[in-house]
């Protein structure tokens, strides 16, 4: 598996809207380059950095924060899982989040994904209006709640094709060779492909421990 390189390696732009602005957000960890497969985690941070509580509404228009990967060259990616929304139809909610108030999150956001670069940022926007539900159905008062938005540096990610054993895993299970149903086959057919890292790291460590000493992998360190 690749290494991740840290945000200060990662910068392409500057941030916009984020100087001295209510809220910020950094993506903090992501791959430079990836072989086609494999799994596109980006891990990111959101902050409240204006120096006060802030109170954010809960609900559609209200405060999100959205992770975004396009392709460079502006094809289409395709084979997306998209990730579940949330269901907004019993109004806003409001939340108050803290002065200094942070949040580390990682998403994935593996598509069927043809060579080339994908450029990755992460957004916050909330443009209410925030009409609170009432009891009975009935539309009560705007909630008063942040509106504004922040968006994060740019990261490219190079998606390279498969070659020698992770380009015979690649094609043997139909370009996708992570999926559930053929994970004991490619452990046991294509042990040393990239893609076989991943599945050792997902196991139980006792069974994973079993495993690599079958495929001749030896014993795992302690710690």
């Amino acid at each position: 598996m690749k290494y991740f390189l840290l945000l200060s390696l990662l910068i392409a732009s500057a941030p916009r809207g984020c100087e001295a602005a209510d809220f910020t957000v950094r993506i903090t960890r992501a791959p430079l380059h990836l072989v086609q497969g494999e799994p596109i985690k980006i891990m990111y941070e959101v902050k409240n950095a204006s120096g006060k509580p802030l109170v954010i509404a809960r609900g559609l228009h209200g405060f999100e924060v959205k992770l975004i990967i396009t392709r460079e060259d502006g094809k289409p990616r395709r084979g997306c899982i998209e990730p579940g929304k949330a269901d907004f139809l019993n109004g806003y909610s409001k939340e108050t989040l803290p002065e200094g108030w942070s949040e580390v999150r990682e998403e994935d956001r593996t598509c069927e994904d043809e060579p080339g670069v994908l450029i990755a940022s992460v957004s916050i926007h909330s443009s209410g209006p925030y009409p609170e539900q009432a009891t009975g159905g009935k539309v009560g008062a705007p909630i008063k709640a942040w509106s504004g938005e922040a968006v994060s540096e740019i990261a490219r990610i190079e998606i390279r094709a498969p070659q020698g054993t992770d380009k015979a895993a690649y094609l043997a299970f139909g370009h996708n060779p992570l999926a559930s149903n053929v994970r004991e086959q490619l452990l046991t057919q294509h042990p040393t492909s990239v893609y076989a890292g991943y599945v050792l790291a997902t196991m139980r460590p006792a069974v994973s421990q079993d495993i690599r000493q079958e495929l001749g992998f030896g014993t795992l360190a302690n710690g």
